[in-house]
């Protein structure tokens, strides 16, 4: 395992809750309306692999079959549900060609060390015709995107967000045999506040979204897009 992702894996097995359950959420439920609006209708979700599962919040809700995170005590979090929970790289997917009907998950392409190997393993596992689809993003093109990580003093685990833009992101979907690519930005990247500074957050964020020029500057991307058949 290559030391950025041991620097991951340590920091999501570590890591103490930042703010309670209840603005948790506030702010998953922002995410999850914004994901699902970038989404192809009738999505098949018990047919769908959730990578980078994190403690399970977007599984309980989506319900796929199968579950993946690098993280042993995210994981442990999903036992017992109905989606089939396992510890597990997205470079590396331990699944056969052509298996799910989806591939999704949240905030996890800027942990990936190389994200184009990342959709060609997703590209593989998915049927023809399948999907991927990954919200809650951090954008490259966000300020507080490039601040917040040494606030919290986790800059090493997050900065991989460098990479992450629509032009970027569309481009290597093409490449690992995508098409159809869809995408929308929104969200103000701030996490680990209060009551009253999370729900003033969410005010500003409409306000944000409401602004073509604005919005572009967003803390998150959302997208999809299908495997070719």
């Amino acid at each position: 395992m290559s030391q950025q992702k041991q620097t991951q894996k340590i920091w999501y097995n570590e890591k103490k809750a930042r703010c309670s359950l209840d603005l948790k959420d506030l702010n998953n439920e922002a995410h999850l309306a914004r994901f699902k609006s970038a989404l192809p209708p009738a999505l098949n979700f018990e047919g769908a692999l959730e990578v980078g599962c994190g403690d399970g919040w977007y599984s309980a809700r989506l319900k796929p079959g199968a579950a993946l995170d690098i993280s042993q005590n995210s994981v442990k979090k999903l036992a017992g549900s109905q989606t089939a929970p396992l510890v597990a790289d997205v470079e590396r997917l331990p699944f056969p060609n052509d298996h799910f009907d989806c591939v999704y998950g949240f905030s996890i392409i800027h942990h990936l060390e190389d994200i184009a190997k990342g959709f060609a393993e997703i590209n593989r596992v998915l049927k023809p015709g399948g999907v991927v689809a990954f919200g809650a993003e951090n954008s490259a093109l966000c300020p507080m995107n490039y601040l917040l990580p040494f606030i919290y003093g986790n800059w090493e685990v997050e900065k991989g967000f460098r990479r992450v833009s629509p032009k970027k992101i569309g481009g290597l979907l093409q490449e690992a045999g995508f098409c159809d690519y869809k995408y929308a930005t929104g969200g103000f990247a701030v996490y680990g506040v209060n009551e009253p500074l999370l729900r003033a957050t969410l005010l500003v964020e409409r306000a944000i979204e409401k602004s073509e020029w604005l919005n572009k500057f967003a803390g998150f991307l959302y997208f999809s897009a299908r495997k070719r058949t």
